[in-house]
């Protein structure tokens, strides 16, 4: 996984307290979760980059989402759980699980 840029660690707490819409985006890729973020963020969505299911859970734990994006591998077994443990935590929160443009994929 890479290291986030001081960009990618603005989105993460950047808030937007007038938004409606607060996102959460789930992309190990963080230089690519920062290329969707500013789109989403232009649409006027509010948008936190986590960069693994763990950090994600946690952020569950701390905020309401209106979205979930999750960027997962739905052959891997393992993307499969944390998708599962995703929904559990914000059962009423769309989610989107969008496949990686890549054909490898980092660990959730």
């Amino acid at each position: 996984m890479s290291t986030p840029s001081t960009e990618v660690i603005s989105m993460r707490i950047r808030r937007h307290p007038t938004s409606p819409f607060p996102a959460l985006l789930l992309e190990p890729n963080l230089a690519n979760a920062a290329q969707l973020a500013s789109r989403l963020q232009a649409a006027g969505f509010e948008i936190r980059i986590e960069g693994s299911a763990e950090s994600a859970l946690q952020a569950q734990r701390q905020s309401f989402f209106f979205a979930l994006i999750v960027i997962a591998d739905l052959a891997d077994k393992d993307c499969l759980v944390a998708l599962d443990a995703l929904r559990r935590r914000s059962p009423r929160s769309w989610m989107m699980s969008l496949r990686p443009i890549a054909t490898t994929m980092h660990a959730m």
